[in-house]
Parts: structure tokens; C-alpha cells; sequence
């Protein structure tokens, strides 16, 4: 579904063009999109075709995906303002036009497909981000990728910060999606070293917002609100006690733009993430339940824990991102958990389901 329209999405946008960015950097530029019906990616997109409406940038849009239609839904009206390249970023560049900028935001972080497809994630994240560097490398490009906070691993510390060590065990199945990750940002870095190729790297954690994939993708916030949508119970499947901590879609996509717009070749690599509001699983079901509470949406506990439910899932304990950095160059998270909840529910929701309460109302003891 295009929800590029939707007033909620728009709100976002209009909010993203207020920021003290220098947009005029990307005018009359390419900008390459990896992964392009991805949530990020896809709003990347609605970004660039926000800021060309409101400042007549002139940006070019070329997205880079496997599946066509589902690019023709997520972007239906405006299939007159990108161009869609149908293909597999493990398979070598071949793009004619000039390209100025790339985002390469292709992977898969389903709990799932991590215990079930390992070597295609491993394939994209190593396989697709030397073949995205090598193009880069031809067409004069700047690189951003979009990481995760999971190549961290487990830490005993207070706080992570960018230069900290990690710690993953590759005898661990899922962690082919950190370990992999981990090696695309050196690769890049390697790139970035000898061939001088222009690169920055966002270290994002747990994003979600409007334009997120609400079924069969595994990861809690996604499942929570999925079944929200579909009148459907909330199962936990372990007791509820790790922590997270969410990162609203106009906060990550306001945090990767500054530092492609900002950071520098010796400051390059940056934690993006919403420390404000740490909350557990349990409470995360609780909270989303009370704004589903139209469809009378309850929450079911199911211990003792089913192991086979749960694979593929971290069991690293959360250890806050040190955000110092991004923060430093005028970035800093503006949207808080209820409102990021309610405005994904609003988007994603068939007529609105709770259009006529106010998130600010919603009191959930927790």
C-alpha cells in the first residue's frame, strides 16, 4: 500500500524538510535506494519525493528491489517519479545512469529468515555490499549504510559507544545477521581506506513506523501491532522481561540524512537510537493493547517458554547506544513511544480504527 498521501506520513515529512539540514546538497542529484521496499528505504524514498515537491530539488530516485509489485503498491502514485531497477544486490551493478548518492539499505532482519535463510543474509549483507562499494567506486558515488545496533553483540558496559569492541558467537545461527553486518561495515571502511570512496554508516536500533512490514516478519513491535490490525490476541512467547528500546521511523530517517549531510571521512560511523524510553516486552504488549483496545485485543503469556517459538530471536541483554555523536551534529529523537504507536496504527489501520481517541489519553499501568 502507498501510504505516501496519508496525513499522518505527510506530517513526517513536512517535519523532516523543517530540519536545519542542508537539502540543497542532494539538488539536481541520483540517489540510489537498495532494498527500496524496505520501511526505511521506502521512506527514504517518500523523503526525496517530499523535499522535490517543497523546494524543487530535482533528485532523481532510482530503487533497487527483487519484487516489482510490491513497488508498484508502496509507491502507486508516483510511479512517474522513480525508476525501479529489478534486481539482486548480490548480483553485480549494471546501472546506466549517473548516480551521486546511495543509500544501501537491502538485508532482512526477520528473527525468522535468520535461522531459516542464513546464507541469503549473510549473501546480502557481504556478497551485496561489495558489489554496491565496486559501483560506487564507478560512478564517483557516496555511500551510506544502514546498519544495526546488533553488531555490538552482548556488552557489560553502562552505555555503547562507536569505538566500543564486539562481542558475537558465530556458533550462534542468528547471529549470521550481526557477524555479516559487521563485515559489511569494514568492508566499506576497507573501501573507504584504500580507494578513498566516500562513506558513512548509521548503527540503527529498533525502527519502526509507517510503512513496516506487519506480518510473518518476527520481530515484536511488528508482530504486536500486526495483530492489532488483525483483531487478533497478542502471544507472548517467553515471559516478557527483556528490554528494548524503539526508534520511530522520522527519527531514523532524520538521523541517517544528518550524517550523510554532515559527518566527515574521520567521522563517519554513528549510533542512531531512542534511549529515552527503555520498556519490556510485556509492557510493550501492554501498551499496544490498550491502544487496540477497539478490537478488544488481549494478551496471552504462554510459559513455560516453547524453544522452537523462540529461535532466532536475541537473548543478548540491551545495553543502551551512546548517542553523543549524532547528537553532536544537531540530531536528537523528537518522537516518544505512544505517539510513534499511535501514528503506526493510524497509517496502517483500515478506516482508522482508533481514529477518534486520543493517544495522549491512553494511561497503561506498567
Amino acid at each position: 500500500m502507498d501510504f505516501y498521501t496519508n496525513s499522518v506520513v505527510q506530517k513526517d515529512l513536512d517535519f523532516i524538510s523543517r530540519a536545519n539540514l542542508n537539502f540543497e546538497k542532494f539538488r539536481d542529484s541520483t540517489v540510489l535506494i537498495t532494498g527500496i521496499n524496505g520501511m526505511l528505504a521506502t521512506n527514504l524514498a517518500y523523503t526525496f519525493l517530499f523535499l522535490n515537491k517543497k523546494f524543487q530539488l530535482n533528485i532523481k530516485i532510482v530503487g533497487l528491489g527483487r519484487n516489482e509489485l510490491e513497488f508498484k503498491s508502496r509507491f502507486s502514485d508516483n510511479l512517474n517519479n522513480l525508476t525501479f531497477v529489478k534486481q539482486d544486490v548480490n548480483k553485480k551493478l549494471t546501472i546506466k545512469l549517473p548516480i551521486d548518492y546511495i543509500f544501501h539499505a537491502a538485508t532482512n532482519a526477520s528473527p525468522e529468515n535468520m535461522v531459516e535463510n542464513p546464507v541469503s543474509i549473510a549473501l546480502v549483507n557481504t556478497i551485496g555490499t561489495a558489489n554496491v562499494a565496486e559501483f560506487a567506486l564507478q560512478k564517483g558515488a557516496t555511500v551510506h549504510f544502514l546498519s544495526t545496533r546488533e553488531v555490538y553483540g552482548e556488552s557489560y558496559k553502562d552505555s555503547i559507544s562507536e569505538e566500543d569492541n564486539s562481542v558475537l558467537n558465530a556458533l550462534d545461527i542468528r547471529n549470521v545477521y550481526p557477524i555479516s553486518k559487521m563485515s559489511a561495515e569494514a568492508m566499506l571502511l576497507a573501501y573507504q581506506h584504500e580507494y578513498d570512496l566516500n562513506v558513512s554508516i548509521s548503527r540503527i536500533a529498533h525502527a519502526y513506523g509507517p510503512g513496516m512490514k506487519l506480518q510473518n516478519d518476527g520481530r515484536v513491535m511488528a508482530d504486536f501491532l500486526g495483530r492489532v490490525t488483525r483483531n487478533e490476541n497478542i502471544v507472548l512467547k517467553s515471559d516478557g522481561s527483556a528490554e528494548r528500546s524503539f526508534l520511530y521511523v522520522r527519527d531514523a530517517i532524520l538521523g541517517i540524512l544528518t550524517i550523510v549531510l554532515k559527518s566527515t571521512k574521520k567521522n563517519c560511523v554513528f549510533n542512531v537510537s531512542n534511549e529515552k524510553e527503555p520498556i519490556t516486552v510485556k509492557n510493550l504488549a501492554l501498551l499496544v493493547k490498550e491502544f487496540g483496545h477497539k478490537f478488544n485485543v488481549g494478551i496471552q503469556v504462554k510459559l513455560p517458554l516453547d524453544k522452537k517459538n523462540n529461535v532466532g530471536y536475541s537473548n543478548v541483554k540491551r545495553t543502551p547506544l551512546n548517542t553523543n555523536k549524532v547528537e553532536k551534529l544537531g540530531w536528537k529523537p523528537s518522537v516518544n513511544l505512544k505517539t510513534g504507536i499511535f501514528n503506526t496504527l493510524q497509517v496502517h489501520s483500515k478506516g482508522g480504527i482508533i481514529s477518534d481517541e486520543k493517544h495522549s489519553h491512553i494511561d497503561v499501568d506498567l
